[in-house]
């Protein structure tokens, strides 16, 4: 019987600046913990009826790529808050399994960029890796909040 020998592999991966199918503002968001991810869910919610919304999964793998920088990022805002507690969107809806995880601030708006790529692609990529170009990946969401929802969100993805 032989083992797997799992490698990491380091990759540059490409981070579209258009294109995004979905953009949204929310203000309200919940997440959910299950076995081996976090179910993400944002809501614009206006006068008790929600609007719009978006969800995604980060796999645990997701998270702690992501936990430094994002961790980093949030000890930088200034801002403290806590969201109000939402019950999330009751109907099946369309979930997206994001890869990069991307956080900027400007002024009181803060912005949050989610992307997916193949696993596939990136283990072909990585069997020829002079080759200089990065691994493409395809934007799925670009959503704006005020900060402290923000820093918020990164709380609830880290907090035990």
């Amino acid at each position: 019987m032989s083992k797997t020998i799992e490698k990491e592999i380091k990759l540059e991966v490409n981070l579209p600046h258009t294109g995004f199918p979905k953009t949204l503002y929310f203000n309200r968001l919940r997440v959910d913990r299950d076995e081996g991810f976090c179910l993400v869910q944002f809501g614009l919610v206006v006068a008790s009826d929600l609007v719009d919304s978006y969800c995604c999964v980060l796999t645990n793998d997701v998270l702690q790529q992501n936990q430094k920088s994002l961790v980093e990022y949030s000890n930088r805002l200034s801002v403290n808050g806590s969201a109000e507690t939402w019950k999330g969107i009751s109907a099946s809806r369309k979930v997206d399994v994001a890869d990069v995880v991307g956080m900027s601030f400007r002024g009181q708006v803060a912005e949050i960029c989610f992307f997916s790529f193949s696993m596939c692609s990136a283990s072909r990529f990585a069997l020829n890796p002079s080759s200089g170009t990065p691994l493409p990946s395809q934007p799925l969401a670009l959503l704006r909040s005020s900060i402290a929802l923000q820093k918020q969100l990164i709380t609830f993805l880290y907090e035990e």
